[in-house]
């Protein structure tokens, strides 16, 4: 069997992607549980931990989290098991980055059960769209991971069980692509319509990188031209994903993988942009990595005759053309922006979608079984290989009719045909959210002004004695320069961002933050960048709101910001404020885990561990693990390299004449 027709090398390649993903995410984590989920932190994980569920079932079927069996192993304590699995989830998928034996459906089960537990008391510091995307992919990661059980490996009897499973990626890729292309302009905000959201993106994005500074200096026309090869890009040239001709999948990849790298140049999106370029790798093939990482691919063969050869390459020239004439009709003539337009185009378009997708999904299975047919020797592996391709192939229908639910929230009329099969499936994976809803950026934040919360501390109510609190990766001090930190992601920063868009009263976390800063609780004061009463916490604490605006071009200042008052956000709070008392006490803010004492050797261990790894340093443990993990790949294959030379040398060698 050839490994074009099962793409072997994309899917390692694939796999070393998501296990480098599941490293930095939990990573990124690990660094900040103290001060999000520690017992003294803003959200502490034990009051999300649902008591008394003691079966398998009940753990089951109301919150999936290992932190319920922990305690029957004997590790007591909600911090302490959060430490734990967030710790086995980056020593095994730093094993599955590093070595190949480690990259099988069970560690890539293990690692995204891991995950699982940790999302499902992570409250709103862990419920992303980027963290639901990893669960999604983290789970068809398990069936395009070879199966291993012991040492056999099933996955040699039917590598056309990783085409199928592969071709799931693809899918999930494109809802992810077109929907947060369509969710923008079905949001009707008029700076998507009016193709001038780019003049406002960079500045009132969550975490702008240093070039975001540069890239919202740049003229009207520019960011105009920007926001429509993004609806391009999204939403007009995402359905070549299912193109039969490699040439056009090929170009999508480089479409897409573009527009993440610009986003990754200009704002601090965590591991987001990263696994959707992982995900596109589900676009090309084994020849298209040849081309960029060596011969190793494999060789097209083909045993037409010459005249029909030619007639192949013009007709797919003339496909080529076709295409292009179709991808430029499209953007022309239903993006004229006129409401009305577009929903025709809409309507029209995501049933197209739906039906393209499952032709595709139709020929891939039906080329993975007459493969199984041809390629395998014996009745015996025949059947055998045969059974495995029909069971991913119903668990591939299923996935994907249960993922039209979801996908088609972009178009009510589309869903309301759906089987009512389809809607009951997919709220039977509400819990594990294996299948979910994308979108993201429906509406431009930031029109005039980015919004910002600005805490403030002081011994007294007078207007002179309030000190800023300084954040430390989001904007606060007008001539600081954000640091590029991502892969990382620092999750109380990005819920300050949230936090502007609306009230304190509906961000309970945020009620938490000021009742830890107003005790001074340091494991909550190490997410803080500055803490102007390092010697004693403040008698009072409140917040205001401002605008922020990037300085120009020719500004006399060298600030990176100018901002103006708005309101006050929060008012005045001390610890003897009856609201925040009473509000206090049913939270349960002021208890701590009773088990959390127990395993006092563990319990230090991690002080130690969080000790030597801060938040304020999360970007660059990230970064070390990153390397020390391409490092050992690196160092595997030039192993590789020198023992295939020192054989091939023994066998050059003549034996010596007795």
């Amino acid at each position: 069997m050839g490994c074009c027709s099962t793409n072997v090398r994309v899917r390692n390649w694939f796999l070393v992607g998501i296990s480098t993903v599941y490293l930095i995410a939990f990573v990124s984590l690990f660094v900040q549980i103290p001060g999000l989920y520690g017992d003294r932190g803003i959200l502490p994980a034990h009051l999300a931990l649902q008591k008394n569920l003691k079966t398998l079932e009940e753990i089951t079927s109301t919150q999936p989290s290992l932190l319920h069996i922990l305690p029957k192993l004997g590790i007591n304590g909600v911090e302490l098991g959060f430490n734990i699995i967030c710790l086995f989830g980056i020593i095994l998928s730093f094993l599955a980055f590093t070595s190949e034996c480690c990259r099988n459906s069970l560690v890539f089960g293990t690692l995204w059960i891991c995950y699982q537990s940790l999302f499902q008391v992570g409250q709103t510091f862990l419920w992303f769209q980027w963290d639901t995307l990893l669960l999604e992919l983290g789970f068809l990661t398990i069936f395009v991971a070879p199966l291993k059980l012991l040492f056999i490996d099933l996955h040699a009897f039917s590598k056309q069980i990783g085409t199928i499973s592969f071709w799931l990626v693809r899918w999930l890729t494109f809802r992810l692509m077109f929907s947060s292309g369509v969710v923008k302009l079905n949001s009707q905000c008029p700076t998507w319509w009016g193709l001038t959201a780019m003049t406002y993106h960079y500045e009132s994005q969550c975490i702008p990188t240093p070039l975001a500074w540069y890239a919202h200096q740049f003229p009207v026309w520019f960011q105009k031209a920007s926001t429509a090869s993004v609806f391009i890009i999204q939403i007009v040239t995402s359905i070549l994903f299912f193109s039969p001709f490699r040439a056009h999948r090929n170009a999508s990849f480089y479409l897409q993988s573009f527009l993440m790298f610009v986003i990754i140049l200009t704002g601090n999106y965590n591991f987001f942009n990263w696994v959707s370029i992982v995900m596109c790798l589900s676009l090309v093939d084994d020849r298209f990595l040849a081309c960029w990482f060596g011969p190793n691919g494999c060789k097209t063969r083909t045993l037409l005759p010459k005249i029909l050869n030619i007639l192949m390459r013009i007709s797919t020239i003339v496909v080529h053309v076709c295409v292009v004439g179709a991808v430029v009709y499209i953007a022309h003539h239903y993006f004229g922006f006129s409401l009305e337009s577009y929903q025709t185009f809409l309507h029209r378009y995501v049933p197209v979608t739906i039906w393209v997708a499952a032709l595709s999904l139709f020929f891939t299975i039906l080329k993975a079984l007459g493969r199984s047919l041809m390629m395998m020797k014996g009745l015996l592996n025949k059947l055998f290989n045969i059974m495995f391709v029909l069971m991913v192939s119903v668990f591939a229908v299923v996935t994907f009719s249960t993922s039209l639910v979801p996908y088609t929230d972009i178009d009510r009329g589309t869903q309301e045909k759906l089987p009512r099969k389809f809607i009951d499936l997919y709220q039977s994976t509400n819990k594990i959210h294996t299948i979910n809803a994308y979108g993201l950026f429906r509406s431009m934040t930031g029109v005039g002004g980015r919004l910002e919360v600005i805490v403030e501390g002081s011994n007294d109510l007078k207007d002179d004695g309030w000190k800023e609190y300084s954040f430390l990766f989001k904007p606060g001090y007008l001539d600081r320069m954000l640091p590029v930190v991502a892969p990382h992601q620092p999750r109380l920063d990005w819920q300050m961002w949230f936090a502007a868009l609306g009230s304190f009263q509906y961000n309970p976390w945020f009620y938490h933050t000021m009742y830890r800063l107003l005790n001074n609780q340091k494991e909550v004061l190490d997410l803080i960048d500055h803490n102007p009463f390092a010697s004693e916490p403040p008698k009072y604490i409140r917040a205001q709101l401002y605008k922020y605006h990037y300085t120009s071009w020719n500004a006399s200042t060298k600030n990176w910001w100018y901002r103006e008052h708005v309101r006050e956000y929060m008012p005045a709070m001390s610890l003897a404020t009856e609201q925040l008392i009473t509000y206090v006490k049913q939270q349960g803010l002021d208890k701590s885990d009773s088990n959390s004492h127990g395993n006092s050797i563990c319990v230090h261990l991690f002080k130690c561990l969080h000790a030597i790894t801060p938040p304020r340093y999360g970007f660059h443990v990230c970064l070390a693990f990153l390397l020390a993990g391409i490092l050992s790949l690196l160092w595997d294959r030039s192993k590789a390299g020198r023992d295939i030379d020192q054989s091939l040398t023994s066998l050059n060698k003549k034996p010596k004449k007795s």
